[in-house]
């Protein structure tokens, strides 16, 4: 059975452009956002303008409501243009970690699909669509230096490649081409050591940069050593995935993945068929960019404000560029009753978030763009903070 799912990945390639409304860098204020315009000498509690396009001596930075000064809360509207001027600074998609578990045990040998899987992994993690990424790898089942096989959970944390940045044609290749199948499917101590890696890199590479880890869980067989049960597997899955989502992806039809897959909080497995190597290679692969498109989502990092300034959160805008160059503001949406956008914390955010809805539309326009202005009150709050 052949469930593959496609998601367009026109997120990744768009670049987001951060742009400064109704005010400029020349003002003196500390705060990016919020008070005088960017002419006229109008303090944040109001004041006068002298209506020239020249920068003001207030307290804060622009607030995109005075075209010729004064500020968000009084004073004279002086002569100034009303446009916004642009900051220049490139707004980042979150990184994404990926740690994938890739099953080598003997069934993999059947039907090519050792080989087609392997070119499948290869092109993915070569693929310069996965840029921003980065992804470890590690193969299960692992055996004892003696021989026998290998139960112990710290077998399966180590990786045969740590960390690393995507695209990438030479690592994870060699280490592939080093690696053949044999043995069982002793899965839950692989998924229980690749969470444990994920919860190290979450702690410290994901930390600095609000990025996301997830666990990539490959495999053509329910899980059989060292223990191992869907249950007790789906258990391990569903302890972690409030922090790190477990995927599955099952190469050949094997329905017991769908429970671990929806444990993991992913809702459920792919399923690649083994009947033609070409096509298994091909479903693979596809079920990689998939998972891609899934886990890079409709996030931004909420961006800095120019230097000198502090950012104003009450006065940040995303906005959805078509395909076809129509532009619009998306609103603010709390808890995305409505379409929109909100921020992961609204109390110390650290990430823009597109609502699932809109997140969908965007994704499905190939040509899409996402754009973060500062500087005007945030649609849908009344230019209060977003809370």
């Amino acid at each position: 059975m052949n469930v593959v799912r496609t998601v367009s990945l026109a997120l990744v390639a768009a670049a987001a452009t951060l742009v400064a409304c109704g005010g400029s860098d020349a003002n003196s204020g500390a705060t990016f956002g919020s008070g005088a315009g960017s002419t006229g000498g109008g303090s944040t509690a109001g004041g006068t303008t002298s209506g020239s396009d020249t920068a003001g001596t207030g307290g804060t930075f622009g607030d995109g409501t005075a075209t010729g000064g004064g500020s968000s809360t009084g004073g004279t509207t002086g002569s100034g243009d009303t446009k916004c001027a642009s900051v220049n600074v490139k707004a980042e998609l979150v990184p994404v970690y990926l740690v994938v578990m890739f099953d080598k045990s003997g069934s993999m040998d059947d039907n090519q699909k050792w080989t087609s899987c392997s070119a499948g992994l290869k092109s993915f993690f070569g693929d310069a669509k996965s840029t921003g990424m980065s992804a470890s790898l590690q193969f299960f089942p692992q055996l004892k230096s003696g021989g026998g096989l290998d139960c112990s959970t710290a077998s399966y944390t180590s990786t045969k490649v740590p960390m690393t940045a995507l695209p990438n044609t030479s690592t994870f290749p060699a280490a592939i081409d080093a690696t053949g199948p044999s043995g069982s499917t002793p899965t839950l101590p692989a998924i229980t050591g690749a969470i444990a890696y994920a919860q190290t890199v979450r702690t410290t590479l994901a930390a600095s940069n609000s990025g996301k880890v997830a666990v990539v869980l490959v495999t053509d067989g329910e899980p059989n050593g060292c223990s191992s049960s869907v249950d007790n597997v789906s258990a391990a899955a569903a302890a972690a995935k409030a922090n790190i989502p477990t995927y599955v992806i099952g190469v050949g039809d094997v329905n017991a993945l769908d429970q671990i897959a929806a444990a993991g909080g992913t809702t459920k497995s792919f399923t690649v068929s083994t009947s033609n190597p070409a096509q298994t290679s091909a479903e693979f692969g596809a079920a990689l960019a998939t998972i891609r498109g899934a886990a890079l989502s409709c996030e931004y990092k909420v961006p800095d404000a120019p230097a000198g300034k502090t950012l104003d959160l009450g006065t940040v805008n995303v906005v959805y560029t078509t395909g076809a160059g129509t532009a619009d503001t998306l609103a603010y949406s709390k808890d995305c009753a409505t379409p929109g956008w909100h921020y992961d914390n609204p109390s110390a955010p650290t990430k823009i978030q597109l609502c699932t809805a809109t997140c969908n539309t965007v994704k499905a326009d190939n040509a899409a763009k996402v754009s973060i202005e500062l500087g005007c009150a945030t649609k849908g709050t009344d230019g209060q903070i977003p809370r």
